[in-house]
């Protein structure tokens, strides 16, 4: 395949990976206005948007640009996992005692299917704009982390550097964190492992996997996989992911901070 067919498959991603990471900033605005519930229901969600995903890939291979069904789906998906990043948001503001709540707990906002109807129309109950700052901070953050090693990614293609020994690497990866959230709440093990596997490390694991699903993305592109949705999703959780870790090390940071103070 040309470099010019890759590079349009690129720009298509990351187009796509810009609407899906808007779509789940309106999914985090819908959680906090008590439109849409975080926690189990939301990730239940996102698991059936990623099956169906995965079942319609061969059918991608027909389209020369987007599955709009699929491309729908993927919106979906993108809702639920800002809900649930909504709730992330929300446990590292009443960390630092913007929001009422019982402080940061190891797993935020936990509610399963019952839950959606009392927490209709609720949303968070936060107190002015004092979070907005922390907001805005994250994402800068993140998204200066996400650029420089989604293009470390795309450099080191270019220059014949493969980081696909990483696969062994990142699946174990991910096996810890997978224990690390489930065995934190079932109360297994303590929340300061939980901070230093699932989000400070889970933060390093982010970063290097950006960089392989770029090269990823570039090798199945140059192989003929030109399934811009299922490749735009990968980024768009990747972005996410790193996200929640930022804000929540910045919010210990600053509830730390005022701790020191007093």
């Amino acid at each position: 395949m040309s470099k010019t067919t890759t590079t349009n498959h690129l720009k298509n991603v990351f187009g796509v990976t810009c609407i899906g990471i808007a779509a789940a900033a309106i999914g985090v605005k819908g959680h906090f206005s008590g439109t849409i519930p975080g926690g189990d229901l939301m990730y239940l969600i996102q698991v059936i948007s990623v099956i169906v995903l995965g079942f319609s890939w061969h059918s991608s291979q027909k389209y020369s640009g987007i599955s709009w069904w699929r491309f729908a789906v993927m919106i979906v998906c993108c809702l639920a996992a800002g809900a649930n990043v909504g709730t992330w948001i929300q446990a590292a503001f009443e960390e630092m005692g913007i929001c009422q709540g019982s402080g940061w707990s190891a797993i935020p906002d936990q509610d399963w299917l019952g839950s959606f109807f009392s927490l209709s129309g609720k949303g968070a109950n936060c107190s002015g704009n004092a979070g907005t700052q922390l907001v805005w901070q994250a994402l800068g953050l993140t998204s200066v982390l996400y650029s420089s090693f989604a293009f470390a990614g795309f450099l080191a293609h270019k220059k014949g550097i493969k980081f696909f020994w990483m696969a062994s690497l990142l699946t174990c990866a991910f096996w810890i964190l997978s224990f690390s959230y489930w065995f934190t709440r079932m109360g297994w093990t303590s929340h300061e492992s939980f901070d230093l596997i699932y989000i400070r490390g889970g933060l390093v694991v982010f970063v290097l996997k950006t960089c392989f699903d770029v090269q990823g993305i570039i090798e199945k592109s140059e192989s003929g996989d030109r399934d811009v949705v299922s490749h735009s999703l990968t980024m768009v959780l990747n972005f996410l992911n790193l996200f929640i870790r930022v804000i929540t090390l910045l919010a210990k940071m600053a509830a730390n901070g005022k701790k020191k103070k007093r």
